[in-house]
């Protein structure tokens, strides 16, 4: 078993994101520290101030009302004709001496940077799970994106080559048939009027296969073929009894073929069954209520209804191809009593039930169905 390795690493918008969130926080913090340092500055100097006035204060006091005009400890002068008695109301009064306080200005209590903390922290938060929704919400989308540009071209393609198909009694089909109950991924291979590319040049006609191959892989061929064998650089197409199995192989098995190509590396499961001109899903490709036993060029079939399970890249890388193959094969296969759009239910349900392997990438697999109409052979 080829294991993977896996990496884990930071987007650029996660990393962004969290630049931001960090940013916010330590400009909240570095905006509070001048506000505290400022406030600590203005209770220092309103201490010292009082300390200050309370000596003034004591000094006064001390100061007799007669004899030296010179108060005892700071050396104030006081005018003669102003002393009294030591009386400090007298004293304030004659001298009309007033201590004022120093104005106290306005600053944060711890009460309210607490607070004005605890509100930042919850709009971090609240900003920080809204641009998370966002991050989830847009890689989701583009995810969704991705699958659905593979899954459409493929189905486009597939479309265009059953609508060029080549409806003869006297030509070879391979698909699923009593005969070839196809299990798992459904193969089919067909002629059909789409350009082929071959060594030498482009031919107006081509065998065109579909099939997954073991890398869990959507691959398509589009082999090139003439109408007759007038020329050696392109084979001619062949008609019955030769059978598409008997000279083309890889069209039919996993057998390697330069003429295949790698159209959906993400389309891991492929499935299809019949819808037949009397209304029936089946996975017979003609009507037995009216005595057909073989396709005949498709003469019973008014549609071909096909069914893809598409993982994205970045979660396949979750999955080895082993673990790919197996979930593959646990989604069923088509039953004959099944309706449009049961098979993807099932699918769904399968999915959902799936513990063994990452959700991560389960989540990540998206169901598509299309119905091909096969027009009428004249």
């Amino acid at each position: 078993m080829k294991l993977q390795c896996r990496h884990t690493s930071f987007s650029l918008m996660e990393v962004t994101i969290a630049l931001g969130v960090a940013a916010i926080c330590l400009i909240g913090i570095f905006g509070l520290l001048p506000i505290g340092l400022q406030t600590d500055q203005n209770a220092t100097e309103q201490s010292r101030a009082l300390g200050i006035s309370s000596v003034v204060i004591a000094d006064l006091r001390a100061t007799p009302g007669s004899g030296s005009g010179t108060s005892p400890q700071l050396g104030i002068s006081i005018p003669v004709p102003y002393r009294c008695s030591p009386n400090l109301h007298c004293f304030r009064s004659k001298l009309n001496f007033t201590v004022r306080r120093p104005i106290a200005k306005a600053a944060f209590t711890l009460a309210e940077m607490l607070v004005s903390v605890a509100v930042l922290a919850i709009l971090v938060v609240l900003v920080a799970k809204l641009f998370s929704s966002a991050a989830n919400m847009t890689g989701s989308t583009i995810k969704r994106i991705n699958i659905e540009s593979q899954s459409r071209p493929v189905l486009d393609r597939l479309a265009i080559d059953l609508a060029q198909m080549i409806k003869r009694a006297d030509v070879d089909y391979f698909t699923k048939s009593p005969s070839l109950p196809l299990t798992g991924n459904d193969r089919i291979a067909f002629f059909s009027q789409v350009p082929g590319y071959g060594a030498s040049s482009l031919s107006p006609i081509s065998l065109v296969a579909y099939r997954i191959n073991s890398k869990n892989r959507l691959e398509r061929m589009g082999k090139a073929l003439a109408w007759n064998g007038d020329t050696t650089t392109v084979l001619p197409l062949a008609f019955l009894p030769i059978t598409i199995s008997g000279n083309w192989p890889a069209a039919t098995d996993t057998t390697a073929d330069t003429d295949y190509e790698v159209i959906a590396p993400n389309i891991f499961r492929f499935e299809y069954c019949y819808v037949l001109r009397n209304g029936s899903l089946t996975t017979t490709p003609w009507d037995t209520s009216v005595g057909h036993t073989t396709i005949s060029g498709m003469q019973d079939v008014a549609a071909i209804y096909a069914a893809v399970a598409t993982i994205d890249t970045k979660s396949k890388i979750l999955l080895s191809d082993t673990q790919l193959s197996t979930l593959a094969g646990r989604l069923p296969d088509f039953t004959a009593n099944s309706r449009p759009g049961d098979m993807l239910s099932q699918w769904q349900t399968v999915l959902n039930g799936t513990t063994d392997m990452p959700r991560a990438a389960i989540s990540e697999i998206r169901l598509s169905e299309r119905c091909f109409p096969i027009a009428p052979s004249f």
